[in-house]
C-alpha cells in the first residue's frame, strides 16, 4: 500500500471515531428496564387426553378392516357423550409386526400377524371451572366408556419416548 492509500484509510476511521463521539448522551434513545414477576391461579378448563385403538390380526387387511370398525365406535360414542367433532382428532393408521416381536432376525420368532393403531387426542371441555370435581368425574367417565371399547393408554413402546410416558391424560387452560 501506498502512503496516500493509508491516509485516505486513516481519515476514514478517524471519520467514523469522531461521528460516534459527536453523539451526546441526551440524542441518545433512553433505556428503561422494569423487573417483575406474578402469579396466576386458574382451574383446568379443559382436559386433553391421548389414547389408542388397536387391532391385531394375522393378515394386514383384517387388522386394519377391524381397527377402522373400532375408530368409528369410539368416534360415535365421544360424540355421544357431548364431545364435538372438531375436539376429536384421529391420527391415522400404523402398522406394526405382532406376535413374535420385531427383532426376529436376530433370532427371535418371526412376527405371526399384524397389529393396526389409530393414536386419538380427545379434547374434553369444561363448561363449569368452579366446579372441578364435577370435570374430573366427567373425564374418568368418558376413560371408562372408551376403555370398555377398547381404547386405552398409549402402549408404552410408542408414548415413552413422545410423551414421557404410558399416561396422557393433561388437565389445561385452554386459551393460557
Amino acid at each position: 500500500m501506498n502512503k496516500t492509500m493509508i491516509s485516505i484509510i486513516g481519515m476514514f476511521l478517524l471519520f467514523g471515531m469522531v461521528s460516534a463521539q459527536a453523539q451526546t448522551a441526551s440524542e441518545r434513545p433512553s433505556l428503561i428496564t422494569v423487573n417483575s414477576s406474578g402469579k396466576v391461579k386458574a382451574k383446568p378448563d379443559i382436559c386433553v387426553t391421548v389414547l389408542e385403538v388397536r387391532s391385531s390380526a394375522p393378515l394386514a387387511a383384517d387388522a386394519l378392516q377391524q381397527n377402522e370398525k373400532r375408530v368409528s365406535e369410539v368416534t360415535a360414542k365421544l360424540k355421544e357423550m357431548g364431545i364435538g367433532e372438531s375436539d376429536i382428532h384421529w391420527a391415522g393408521n400404523q402398522f406394526a409386526p405382532s406376535g413374535g416381536g420385531r427383532m426376529y432376525m436376530a433370532g427371535g420368532q418371526r412376527p405371526t400377524g399384524f397389529e393396526v393403531y389409530n393414536v386419538l387426542e380427545v379434547r374434553i371441555k369444561n363448561p363449569d371451572v368452579t366446579n372441578y370435581d364435577k370435570f374430573s368425574s366427567r373425564v374418568a367417565s368418558i376413560l371408562d366408556e372408551l376403555g370398555k371399547m377398547g381404547a386405552g393408554m398409549l402402549s408404552p413402546d410408542l408414548s415413552r419416548f413422545s410423551l414421557g410416558g404410558s399416561s396422557a391424560v393433561v388437565f389445561a387452560l385452554e386459551n393460557a
